[in-house]
């Protein structure tokens, strides 16, 4: 039994790879969205996919364990696999806004400005306002800066995400924990 044992954070580290991809895929639809509409779909659909590839993770550990897992440990493995799925999410958006699409926060203010300046609202013109002096101050996001924010975000939303997937997974009896 114990030369098969694989500890949690050997799991998590391996299942953050496969949902880092899901995440990478989401977030690359996300930034090119703007070019192509239907990747709105691709976005959806990975946001629905998170859940149930976060789910099929932690039971397959439970299953593994017998059913003897606690909820913290599936808690924690959710968290740690969304860490690293962040992680990759983090490098693959980055060298996407290096490489691919350098100016992509400047093209984002200026879509912005050109789509709301027709307004007659008072408040969305103070916006247009604001959102100009950043484009001529130089003071649009950086990339490294949206990636880090992006990587915090997905990490809290992790933990949440698995302390409810972890409810769901410890609800599930184990009928047979051989197969």
């Amino acid at each position: 039994m114990a030369e098969n044992y694989v500890s949690l954070y050997r799991r998590a580290a391996y299942y953050g790879v496969p949902v880092g991809i899901v995440m990478s895929v989401m977030a690359v639809s996300a930034i090119y969205v703007d070019k192509v509409s239907q990747l709105a779909v691709v976005v959806i659909a990975m946001v629905l996919l998170l859940p149930c590839v976060l789910y099929h993770y932690e039971r397959k550990m439970y299953k593994a364990e017998y059913g003897f897992t606690e909820y913290s440990g599936l808690w924690m493995l959710g968290i740690l696999t969304m860490i690293y799925g962040s992680l990759i999410t983090s490098f693959v958006t980055l060298g996407v806004f290096t490489f691919l699409r350098p100016g992509y926060f400047y093209e984002q203010a200026q879509l912005c400005i050109t789509l709301y300046s027709t307004s007659t609202d008072p408040q969305v013109q103070e916006s247009v306002t604001m959102l100009k002096r950043m484009v001529e101050g130089n003071m649009l996001p950086k990339p490294i800066e949206v990636v880090f924010a992006a990587f915090w975000l997905w990490s809290f939303v992790g933990s949440i995400l698995s302390a409810l997937v972890a409810l769901v997974v410890k609800r599930v009896p184990v009928r047979d924990a051989r197969r």
